[in-house]
């Protein structure tokens, strides 16, 4: 005990003794992400059990660990991906109860980043606004990577999808998320272009700048989407960052969060257009992804 940086008085004995008693029957009973991850909160919640509670501590712990102990798998899976540099999300089409509610190409799945739709709007935009100055508002965190700076509020990997129905999937988080923290970009092209889509389209801060997700969609533009002006616990933003290795700045839109959101509380935001409402209520947009219709 001594060397555990235990103190040895009878009290503390006996605590002891009962907390590694229950650490070895959890283990015995299969119990294992629940326990890898403890914390002191979760010691305490073992030491003040009731002995008297009609379930008791193994099998409640162990109730823990069928509900939860998948998304931590997942989520460890997630942190092998994003550290290999691996940050479009497409594992997520390979997960059994995720791959059943879509029909979404792999090729258009990228959470990761948003490209230019093509070469030549790119270019358009450079030669009438060359590179932009970014406002306060739009500077993007050029440190944020989800698989080393979780101190600075970068929460993507705690983002999941959870099955909603037997058609639906809803996008929420595993831990609290606070106002402000970085949820991870919304999947779409960059365009450059007086044809604004209503239905598939984000505004962006420059005039005929905006997000196309017609052709390209990933986790976070599975969220819950309300009516223009609605309830909403996130919400849209254009930023710039300047990848390591880049000479110019990049756009990218991210969704942060407006207030704190609980636990899978599910993730809300307002639609830019009540065509785009109504399109995100359709079943099979929703089973598409949100893409548009060969795609």
């Amino acid at each position: 005990m001594k060397k555990a940086g235990y103190k040895t008085g009878k009290g503390n004995q006996r605590l002891c003794r009962r907390r590694w008693k229950n650490l070895y029957d959890m283990r015995e009973a299969g119990i294992d992400r629940i326990l890898l991850y403890r914390t002191p909160e979760f010691n305490s919640f073992c030491e003040k059990f009731p002995s008297d509670a009609e379930s008791t501590l193994v099998d409640t712990v162990m109730s823990w660990e069928k509900e939860y102990g998948p998304q931590i798998g997942r989520l460890e899976d997630r942190i092998k991906e994003a550290s290999r540099g691996d940050r479009t999300e497409r594992s997520w089409l390979n997960q059994p109860n995720i791959a059943d509610r879509l029909e979404v190409p792999k090729t258009s799945w990228n959470s990761g980043g948003n490209h230019w739709y093509s070469k030549a709007e790119a270019a358009s935009f450079k030669s009438t606004h060359g590179s932009p100055e970014a406002t306060s508002d739009q500077l993007g965190d050029l440190s944020d990577d989800p698989a080393k700076e979780v101190e600075n509020r970068n929460m993507t990997l705690f983002i999941t999808l959870n099955p909603k129905s037997e058609k639906l999937i809803s996008v929420c988080p595993m831990v609290t998320i606070k106002k402000g923290d970085f949820l991870g970009v919304f999947a779409g092209h960059i365009r450059y272009s007086e044809s604004f889509d209503k239905s598939y389209g984000i505004g962006g801060p420059l005039d005929k700048l905006w997000l196309d997700y017609s052709q390209v969609t990933g986790m976070l533009n599975l969220m819950r989407v309300s009516r223009p002006g609605g309830d909403a616990n996130v919400h849209l933003l254009w930023e710039r960052i300047k990848p390591h290795g880049e000479s110019q700045p990049v756009w990218r839109v991210v969704v942060r969060a407006l207030r704190e959101i609980k636990p899978l509380e599910e993730v809300i935001r307002c639609a830019h257009d009540e065509l785009q409402y109504i399109m995100h209520q359709e079943p099979s947009s929703a089973r598409r992804g949100f893409l548009r219709v060969g795609c």
